[in-house]
């Protein structure tokens, strides 16, 4: 009997040929093996994402920052300091018994939030806002520049610095003492050259990167984002926890230094090495400001034309100064401008910031032997950088408060309202933005639903 052989011989008997079973075999078997290889991948790559996410305060799960907070019992006095810190406006304030890092032996506040200091003059013409480089962090409160700049001036001087302030912080400080009819002659805004990087964020410890819940300075804070139609300004919850949670649903579509990790956990992974890791380290001062950005310095443009209309609409005169974070030192010692330098100059021809008096403290006196300048943490100015910050604003100050300006009237400002920020301005200013998230109640019981869930009109609209 003749049995057929070959690779027809199953097809003879009724069986599928060799080659197909082998085929459907192959391509059984490939696809099983490739499963495997990316559930295994994505197992691992879930792993790691997890131990980046809770060694470096990175996004892993909504409720990770709200959980280490809760997390007793050494985290009971973090959860304290910041809810008695929280602003529902600025992010976190100075309060009299209370600073942004829990010190409130070394550093004490009036009950309007400025740094206590000796006050011998018989007027206060004179205010400063910014920074931890404007509070005065490493000096004493007679050190700051701000109070050295009150002794050449005659003047008593107000200094509302905060730590770990944006420049958009400071702004809306400004804006919030203004209608509080906390208005003086002369505003000072510090600008560190590392700010311009706070300002691309709403959540502090994605850009700070460091593990520091007890600081309150690394909770959430209020921002400009850029949209289609102009800047929006991001507003907080009335609630610290809540905030935080409200804070990073919203970083995901708006914090520049977001670094959370979602499926496919691989392709999640290689977009943090390619684009994020060389932001996975502590941050601040040390880091240089990222002025080579163009959202950077649109938005610290727009930052400076809202500073510019408060000083219109309340009749004082705005001085933006900036101030030399180390990593200047480090490029003027050796030939280079400094980071802002560009932007700098940019602004100060801009026609719609012309009204703004912009002061550069670095210059040829500060290149040989920067660290002088430098106090005993080797990145905040020393007693001998403040006084030297002072003698270079002082001869700038000085004619402003000799110019007419209008004596601060209270009764003359805008009145306070239940709208909040949204009124701080006044009905006669330009729109120029909107807000996203109902503002506060001045009285304390205002509510608002989540900032995601919530997109109000007010009276802004972005200012070309």
């Amino acid at each position: 009997m003749f049995t057929p052989r070959g690779p027809d011989a199953g097809t003879a008997r009724g069986e599928p040929p060799v080659e197909q079973i082998s085929i459907g075999k192959r391509i059984a078997f490939t696809t099983v093996l490739a499963g495997l290889v990316v559930l295994v991948a994505e197992a691992s790559a879930l792993v790691l994402a997890h131990r980046i996410a809770t060694q470096d305060v990175v996004d892993f799960a909504p409720a990770l920052l709200p959980a280490r907070l809760h997390a007793p019992p050494r985290r009971q006095a973090a959860v304290a300091l910041y809810e008695a810190t929280y602003d529902p406006d600025l992010g976190w304030v100075n309060k009299r018994g209370y600073n942004f890092n829990g010190n409130p032996a070394q550093y004490t506040y009036d009950d309007q939030g400025a740094r206590e200091s000796t006050r011998p003059f018989a007027n206060t013409r004179v205010s400063t806002y910014g920074d931890s480089f404007t509070h005065g962090d490493e000096v004493a409160p007679d050190q700051t520049w701000s109070q050295r700049l009150a002794d050449q001036l005659h003047s008593n001087v107000l200094n509302f610095g905060v730590g770990g302030y944006g420049t958009d912080q400071a702004v809306l400080r400004v804006a919030k003492n203004c209608r509080a009819g906390r208005r003086t002659d002369v505003v000072v805004l510090g600008i560190c050259s590392e700010n311009v990087n706070r300002i691309l964020g709403n959540l502090r410890a994605f850009y700070t990167n460091v593990v520091c819940l007890s600081c309150a300075a690394n909770g959430p804070k209020p921002m400009f984002t850029k949209t289609a139609a102009g800047f929006e300004l991001l507003r907080l919850e009335p609630q610290p926890l809540a905030a935080l949670d409200a804070a990073l649903d919203q970083a995901r579509r708006h914090d520049f230094w977001y670094r959370g990790f979602s499926f496919p956990y691989v392709l999640s992974l290689l977009r943090w090495y390619s684009r994020d890791r060389d932001q996975v380290r502590q941050c601040g001062p040390l880091c240089e400001g990222r002025w080579d950005l163009p959202l950077a310095r649109e938005t610290m443009h727009f930052v400076l034309g809202q500073f510019l209309e408060l000083s219109r609409e309340y009749h004082f005169r705005p001085v933006v100064a900036f101030l030399p974070c180390w990593t200047d030192f480090v490029a003027v010692s050796a030939g280079k401008p400094p980071g802002y330098r560009r932007f700098l100059r940019e602004a100060e021809q801009a026609q719609d910031l012309r009204g703004l008096t912009f002061v550069e403290v670095v210059g040829e006196r500060f290149k040989p032997e920067y660290q002088r300048y430098l106090g005993s943490d080797g990145l905040h100015p020393g007693v001998e950088g403040h006084r030297l910050i002072a003698d270079v604003l002082a001869p700038r100050v000085a004619p402003l408060l000799a110019s007419e300006v209008r004596a601060a009237n209270p009764s003359s400002s805008p009145a306070s309202s239940s709208t909040g920020l949204g009124d701080a301005y006044g009905t006669s200013v330009a729109k120029r933005y909107k807000v996203v998230g109902q503002p506060t109640d001045l009285g304390g019981a205002g509510r608002f639903p989540a900032l995601r869930e919530s997109v109000v009109a007010s009276h802004w609209t972005v200012r070309e």
